[in-house]
């Protein structure tokens, strides 16, 4: 395929996330002499095809692009032949045009390929640890025109496997090539599955966090303090050990090991809610962030090459669970402020009109649900209700929320979950159900002041907003009124 000169220039920001993310930012010209290589030499493994996880990032920041909801990254295709990888980008979405893999300034077409309804095309690595640009043109049939990206595709090692046989537990490539020694590093705390942030992270403190090296082998100390935390043991494969509870002033911590800082940590955790809940049991993954560490206050250089370091995810600025507080509270419905407000930034969600901003909780022998009122929201020409929407629970999975009413044209404008716990912040997923969004769920957050609940008196329609009148309301189920 011919190559082409190119200057990108600055284009308008993606509409694909304009419900609930900041959009895109404006992508700048390429700097002369640019690279997407991190790393030079080829691909070590043996000719053949495997599956792999990538991630789909923006171009300057390690965000997860919004763009990379159009394509299939759960055990792409990675085809392998003289030491050289093709990955396969899978999509269906016809707003998808123009492909180009993108080195330096220059860019190169991609041939699409038609599979049934599914069409791909192939990105070059010339090593798993490169990060491959890729070029794309979101053909919108609207005012917005043809939306031009540039994002960053990551390969995720960890879930190399051929014929179904992972490559390995973990990405290990020997000992820890430090002198023995205490060091500081931050690190991640993803889910078990996937590259999300997972919630429970933010029970530990990430940075500063005590490494310690002797005999070419690393103990991370995770430290915390929330008396919620129980039993805590790392995983190796099949195996579990136990891990040794140390106990420093008014904070806790265990080590866990490490014979590479590039290997992923896993740890199984319990959490003892104290409500009806019970006992949530999780696997999360530990990351080292090798950038960050230091000793004696000074910057380490790692052996290996990171002057080019893979990005380390970004952690989603949640706040903390704290322990449900719902058995305090006397039975009756409580009103407070709630808004529906971005995924990752402390600021309102471009959505924040669809949703009333007062919120009421039913409490019942211990159990809050939390009942939230939506309208219809205008976004230049477009106008939607809120379709669907997903709350984050306790044992790490999204729940459908309950429609509890219906205007007369059947959008719905109430919906019902169960509290997860009372916490500043609830993750959701919203989907709008709009074409040129990809009718797909988007994440975002209810900011909810749950300091603030005062009980409501009297007679109330927990199915209808205290601003709303009945007129023209459908109810899923005959409405709950709580005297």
């Amino acid at each position: 395929m011919r190559k082409i000169k190119y200057k990108i220039a600055a284009v308008a920001a993606t509409a694909v996330m304009m419900f609930t993310t900041v959009m895109e930012p404006i992508v700048p010209a390429f700097a002369q002499g640019d690279s997407i290589l991190t790393k030079s030499g080829k691909v070590e493994l043996a000719d053949g095809t495997y599956s792999i996880n990538y991630s789909v990032l923006k171009e300057t920041t390690d965000d997860t692009s919004s763009a990379g909801n159009y394509f299939e990254k759960e055990a792409a295709v990675l085809t392998v032949k003289d030491k050289t990888a093709k990955l396969r980008i899978v999509y269906s979405n016809s707003m998808i045009g123009n492909l180009h893999q993108v080195v330096g300034e220059e860019k190169e077409e991609l041939k699409v390929t038609e599979d049934g309804e599914k069409k791909y095309v192939e990105l070059t690595f010339n090593d798993l640890s490169e990060i491959a640009s890729l070029y794309m043109e979101i053909n919108t049939g609207t005012a917005f025109g043809t939306m031009k990206h540039i994002v960053r595709v990551v390969l995720d090692e960890t879930t190399l496997k051929k014929d179904g046989v992972s490559n390995g537990e973990t990405p290990s490539t020997g000992k820890v090539e430090l002198a023995d020694g205490t060091y500081s590093i931050t690190y991640s705390v993803l889910k078990e599955d996937s590259d999300g942030t997972s919630n429970a992270g933010n029970y530990f403190d990430r940075e500063n966090t005590v490494l310690t090296v002797k005999s070419k082998v690393a103990k991370l100390r995770l430290a915390y303090s929330d008396s919620m935390i129980g039993n805590l043991q790392q995983v190796v494969g099949e195996e579990k050990e136990v891990l040794t509870v140390t106990e420093d002033g008014t904070k806790k911590y265990v080590e866990l090991t490490f014979n590479d800082l590039s290997e992923v940590g896993y740890l199984y955790m319990e959490i003892n809610t104290g409500t009806s809940f019970g006992v949530m049991k999780h696997i999360v993954r530990i990351v080292l962030d090798q950038t960050t560490l230091k000793k004696d206050g000074s910057a380490v250089v790692v052996p290996g090459d990171l002057a080019t370091p893979t990005p380390s995810p970004t952690v989603t600025p949640t706040t903390k669970p704290e322990q449900d507080n719902s058995q305090s509270l006397k039975d009756g419905v409580y009103e407070t402020n709630a808004y529906l407000w971005h995924a990752t930034s402390n600021q309102a969600s471009m959505a924040g009109s669809a949703m009333e901003e007062v919120v009421r909780v039913s409490v019942k022998n211990g159990k809050s649900t939390m009942y939230i009122y939506t309208k219809e929201m205008n976004m230049g020409t477009i106008k939607a209700f809120l379709q669907e929407l997903k709350v984050l629970s306790t044992d790490g999975t999204y729940k459908a929320a309950k429609v509890e009413a219906y205007d007369s044209n059947k959008n719905p404008i109430c919906f019902s979950f169960e509290i997860p716990a009372y916490t500043e912040y609830i993750n959701v997923k919203v989907n709008p159900m709009v074409a040129l969004m990809g009718n797909q769920d988007i994440d975002a957050r209810i900011k909810f002041d749950y300091q603030a609940m005062k009980m409501v008196s009297g007679t109330v329609n927990l199915t209808q907003s205290p601003s709303a009148s009945t007129s023209g309301q459908t109810t899923a189920k005959p409405s709950t009124t709580v005297k």
